[in-house]
């Protein structure tokens, strides 16, 4: 596997399990992926109701958010990489792989994510997070 294609999957992992800060009438900590998810759905309100009042910004706020998590997530997958690779040498790419793993195995069973919009509860894993 290149570095390259570590590096990208260290993101994706990053993307959808890392919870991240967001702010949208409550704030929470949800993975960027989830703020994607809201914004599709938010873009899909626009699309067949309109746009007037504030569906738009709520829809601004979110693809900003996302986009600026999205970002600051692959800076940290990039600096990992590359911190890994210096510590490790050729098993960089291993160890990377395996901290990938357990980000995704924690985010399934670790309630780590606190979602205001959810009506189960404040706290919440991974699947319950994209409820």
């Amino acid at each position: 596997m290149s570095r390259r294609l570590a590096t990208r999957l260290l993101w994706l992992v990053l993307v959808l399990c890392v919870p991240v800060p967001f702010f949208l009438v409550e704030t929470g900590q949800a993975p960027a992926a989830a703020l994607l998810q809201m914004l599709s759905v938010v873009l899909l309100l626009i699309a067949t109701e309109g746009g007037e009042g504030a569906v738009s910004l709520i829809a601004a706020i979110l693809a900003a958010q996302a986009v600026f998590a999205m970002i600051v997530l692959g800076l940290i997958a990039t600096a990992t990489m590359r911190i890994t690779e210096r510590l490790a040498g050729p098993r960089g790419l291993t160890a990377v792989l395996v901290l990938a793993t357990i980000l995704a195995v924690a985010a399934f069973f670790l309630p780590v994510y606190r979602t205001p919009f959810r009506a189960g509860g404040l706290h919440s894993t991974l699947i319950e997070a994209f409820e």
